[in-house]
């Protein structure tokens, strides 16, 4: 294009203008959110529960997946026995438990920004289903009736922080960040820091079967676990948290367990998770530093010049024109800023071709 360019920008076509002002601006905060991946317990998922601000969203949830099955090989299951769990659900949870669909499906995919991960359901034992195929062995996996809880002796079960079970869970979490090197995904991570709750929210002990032995007993696996994984990640793609705010609430929706929280908690987590995203975008932004200067003739800022802007609502569709003075192709883009934030960028580029 040569001297006068004019620009369209065109929101809709042939809809009601509330519809399309609706729509856009629900695009702009979809994409403006920070995508979360689960892999995990519901400490991790109801921190999203309280996103006030709908700064994240949710793409995937797996859930009652140790790594130590994780890491292991796929087994086939029968659709009849997966029917007899009755919630849609915990079918899916134990299904991609069995077939292991975590790699081949989430981590394949890339779409997420973050991939939030906690340890509380390594407290689950493993079974051995078939050789160095191992399932977890959740409340959801006993409803299908593929294992029985009367298999205990059998040397195909495995207790959560034995000997042998350490030995499959790290194998599982070293093919974990195997994947994600390979796949350019290790940037992602981030690791939800939590120990079993000592206590209620008033100070008081938790009711049976949680004795003191048994959370010190957890906390102590859980801690062996986060040694083992600070091989693979720094300080700032952990979420900490202090002692007093690791306080399980009796009136929690779930029921009481060490594991659920207050409400205090997870006002923490969502803090704590977005220092940790703007950490992890800060170290994305390239040092500009040790980019080699090109030098590009180009005519100064003043040549390129935006004569005028309107907009008009035209049959129910709203559009922008803008008219430029631009004297030789080039790029140019088209911002939106909401509350002096920008929150969405159109990038184009013409050539002196173009009219």
């Amino acid at each position: 294009f040569t001297s006068n360019t004019v620009t369209h920008l065109m929101v809709s076509h042939c809809f009601p203008l509330v519809d399309i002002i609706v729509s856009v601006i629900e695009m702009l905060k979809q994409e403006s959110q920070t995508r979360i991946l689960i892999l995990g317990s519901c400490v991790s998922r109801d921190i999203l529960n309280f996103d006030d601000a709908a700064q994240f969203k949710l793409v995937d949830y797996y859930a009652r997946s140790s790594l130590a099955s994780l890491g292991s090989n796929p087994s086939n299951v029968n659709d009849d026995d997966l029917l007899r769990i009755t919630s849609p659900f915990q079918r899916r949870m134990v299904a991609r438990d069995i077939q292991k669909s975590f790699y081949c499906d989430a981590l394949q995919s890339k779409e997420f920004d973050v991939l939030l991960i906690d340890l509380v359901d390594e407290r689950f034992d493993i079974f051995e289903m078939a050789p160095d195929s191992f399932v977890t062995l959740s409340s959801e996996l006993f409803s299908s009736g593929l294992v029985a809880t009367s298999q205990r002796d059998s040397e195909n079960w495995i207790v959560s922080g034995s000997d042998r079970h350490r030995r499959l869970w790290v194998e599982g979490m070293e093919r974990l960040f195997s994947e994600l090197k390979i796949l350019e995904l290790t940037d992602r991570v981030v690791i939800n820091r939590v120990f079993w709750a000592d206590s209620l929210e008033d100070g008081s002990p938790l009711p049976a079967p949680f004795s003191t032995a048994v959370i010190k007993q957890a906390n102590i696996h859980l801690g062996w676990m986060y040694e083992q994984l600070e091989r693979f990640l720094a300080p700032n793609k952990w979420l900490y948290f202090p002692g007093a705010v690791l306080r399980a609430n009796p009136q929690h929706q779930w029921g009481v367990s060490p594991f659920h929280y207050c409400e205090e908690y997870y006002r923490a987590a969502i803090d704590a998770l977005n220092a940790s995203i703007a950490m992890m975008n800060s170290e994305r932004v390239p040092d500009m530093s040790t980019i080699p200067e090109k030098k590009i003739e180009t005519p100064s800022l003043v040549e390129y010049a935006i004569n005028e802007v309107t907009f008009i609502i035209d049959c129910d569709v709203l559009v922008a024109t803008v008219v430029v003075n631009n004297p030789v192709g080039g790029q140019y883009a088209f911002y939106v800023f909401r509350n002096e934030e920008r929150i969405h960028i159109s990038l184009n580029e013409r050539t002196n071709e173009h009219v």
